[in-house]
């Protein structure tokens, strides 16, 4: 499972890929059969946090991280209806509703771009308030 991977670029990787299967209308099916064990993966990454002696660049990698599993649930959220009947699903937003981590979560789920990367764009009506 490369979201559980110990390398983080495997796990970016794995996030990147993730989103790109949420857009895709075929994979979907496949997709909401693992959801709830990819939810857990992605959760344990965004609570995941720096340790207080961690080096600077240790720090940007685990946001860079962070950031990358946010995208892969905006993805997954996007799916729409499907998503919203699982209760990992449910736990993780309710998560995502508390800062620091909500102010990234919905830049993200409402396609506000700061990194220029065109997975973290999409459509405006998110249904998380």
């Amino acid at each position: 499972n490369g979201l559980k991977d110990d390398t983080s670029d495997i796990r970016m990787l794995s996030h990147m890929i993730l989103s790109r299967l949420a857009t895709l209308p075929a994979a979907i099916p496949f997709l909401l059969s693992f959801l709830p064990s990819l939810l857990r993966s992605l959760r344990d990454t965004i609570q995941k946090s720096s340790q207080e002696g961690d080096i600077r660049t240790e720090q940007d990698r685990n946001e860079e991280q962070v950031r990358s599993a946010l995208k892969a649930v905006a993805a997954i959220h996007r799916i729409g209806t499907a998503t919203a009947s699982i209760p990992a699903m449910r736990e993780l937003l309710t998560l995502l509703r508390h800062p620091p981590l909500a102010d990234h979560f919905l830049s993200i789920l409402h396609g506000v771009n700061t990194t220029n990367d065109p997975v973290s764009q999409g459509p405006s009506s998110s249904g998380l308030h």
